[in-house]
């Protein structure tokens, strides 16, 4: 009898241990997760160095346009370079430059926010929407940081998310949902714009693969 119970305990605290090391590789994650997005957001927005945010996209990424969805393409590039790699290359740092040239603030805690303005209603939607599944302190961080796996519950059934399975791998992906605001060149105006990244592993790092908005209907 008594070997029994030792032995139950023996295979109590493996289990405990094995828990705990779980939690705290689990946490470790995630909060490797939040300081890549944290640098990634203060090296664009803050400090408007193109080349180093560029380097914060997955290298495989930058062979296909798709990388920037096209609501964002615009004038970047042409249909036929769509699979040019430099081309795609050079759409990323145009699409970087313009996006920070146009955003004012030296503190993302001054750029980034939870609730627009321009559009409160759906702001506040997506919001409500984020919070049950974010893994972050949005109240805090101004962003939102979730699993792939619980945005796709989410997601509408005709968001192509799976076709980035053919090219990467998933299991540990996350999005990170960002708000702030784009001037124009009449900077007393502007659009508020709602950016969602795709990150993945890319061993010990995490690299963007998609950048899309979240109010684009094209």
């Amino acid at each position: 009898m008594v070997k029994v119970v030792g032995a139950k305990f023996v295979v109590l605290c493996v289990c405990i241990n094995l828990c705990s090391g779980l939690c705290v590789a689990n946490q470790r994650r995630r909060g490797s997760r939040k300081r890549t997005v944290d640098s990634f957001l203060t090296t664009w927005l803050v400090r408007k160095n193109i080349p180093a945010a560029f380097h914060f996209f997955h290298g495989r990424s930058l062979s296909d346009a798709s990388v920037i969805d096209s609501c964002f393409r615009g004038d970047y590039i042409r249909e036929s370079d769509k699979h040019n790699p430099d081309a795609v290359r050079l759409m990323v740092r145009k699409f970087l430059k313009n996006g920070s040239s146009h955003v004012k603030g030296n503190r993302l805690q001054n750029i980034l926010f939870l609730t627009s303005k321009d559009n409160p209603k759906q702001s506040i939607y997506l919001s409500g929407e984020l919070k049950k599944i974010s893994f972050n302190q949005p109240e805090t961080d101004k962003y939102y940081l979730a699993s792939l796996s619980s945005v796709k519950s989410l997601s509408k059934p005709n968001d192509d998310w799976d076709e980035f399975e053919k090219h990467y791998d998933l299991r540990n992906a996350f999005v990170s949902v960002t708000q702030f605001r784009a001037l124009n060149e009449d900077r007393r105006y502007g659009d508020d714009v709602v950016l969602v990244l795709l990150w993945v592993n890319a061993g010990a790092e995490w690299k963007i693969v998609l950048a899309a908005d979240a109010t684009c209907s094209a």
